[in-house]
């Protein structure tokens, strides 16, 4: 028989001091194309701006026909949820089951 055995994962091929130096390196160049800072009077312009564009790109319906469509997808998944379960047997339906196939098994032997 054969027997599996865990092993742990190989370390870094590559020194740690190079990876740590390019991760430097990068970090520096994200913050240095970041340096420069933005007025308050425009950073408000562009939240206004921004707001103003996802307000626009929703979309607003209707709080009664929403709740009137919510109700007939609620019903529509309560149907849909109860059709597979009525082929799922239940504890007593398993033990059943189990106790017959265990007697034909046993008359087999015999």
């Amino acid at each position: 028989m054969l027997t599996m055995r865990a092993c742990p994962p190989e370390h870094y091929e590559e020194n740690i001091d190079t990876i740590m130096h390019s991760v430097i390196r990068k970090v520096y160049k994200l913050m240095r194309a970041y340096k420069e800072e933005v007025p308050p009077a425009a950073m408000s312009r562009f939240i206004d701006s921004y707001q103003n564009e996802f307000l626009d790109s929703m979309e607003i319906e209707d709080a009664g026909d929403s709740n009137e469509v919510q109700e007939q997808e609620e019903e529509e998944d309560l149907l849909q949820e109860s059709k597979p379960l009525q082929n799922v047997p239940n504890r007593k339906q398993i033990k059943a089951q189990s106790a017959k196939l265990v007697e034909e098994l046993s008359k087999k032997e015999d």
